[in-house]
């Protein structure tokens, strides 16, 4: 007993608090904004917490074992339960999140289609097919020239998120010897 309180009350109450801190991390952590990779980010600690009082609250409730080994065993479980945890959901979620986003520099030297006109200093919109999908895309005419809807164009840069492009010119090339 620890200050007048049974061993299972305190782990009770550490799995209510540490769960329910757990949950809101997990709603609000994007808005927090707190990124910290890795295997103390808190989320990962907060997993922990919540292994940890879950495990010694049922080893109390149903074994016969001691406080102390209660304690050791535990956090062998949470420790066991949390790797698991980051290693074959966290990290593989966080994989699958960074694969399915761009970054706009990487669309630079790809061949879109123009799907508004463009026309002299203004703006019209291009579509950019990938593996992924399709990305519509802001542009104007690096040469300042009308390019028409259904032209093909290469991005040459990407800056303040508009593509300036150019009309693609395919070079084929004649390999054959005569």
């Amino acid at each position: 007993m620890l200050a007048d309180y049974p061993y299972e009350q305190l782990y009770f109450f550490g799995l209510l608090i540490c769960g329910g801190l757990t949950v809101l991390y997990a709603l609000l952590g994007e808005i927090l904004d707190f990124e910290i990779d890795g295997i103390f980010s808190p989320f990962i600690l907060l997993i922990f917490g919540t292994f940890t009082a879950a495990s010694g609250y049922l080893l109390e409730t149903y074994t016969d074992l001691e406080g102390f080994i209660v304690l050791i065993l535990a956090l062998a479980i949470s420790f066991f339960l949390s790797f698991l945890t980051y290693n074959f959901v966290l990290i593989p979620l966080k994989g699958a999140q960074q694969s399915l986003s761009f970054e706009e520099k990487s669309l630079e030297g790809m061949v879109a289609t123009v799907i508004t006109t463009i026309p002299i200093d203004g703006f019209g919109e291009i579509l950019i097919r990938n593996e992924t999908g399709s990305i519509p895309k802001t542009a104007t005419s690096l040469e300042n020239e009308v390019i028409m809807a259904g032209t093909t164009v290469m991005i040459m840069e990407i800056t303040d998120r508009v593509a300036k492009v150019v009309p693609y010119k395919p070079i084929n090339y004649n390999l054959k010897k005569n």
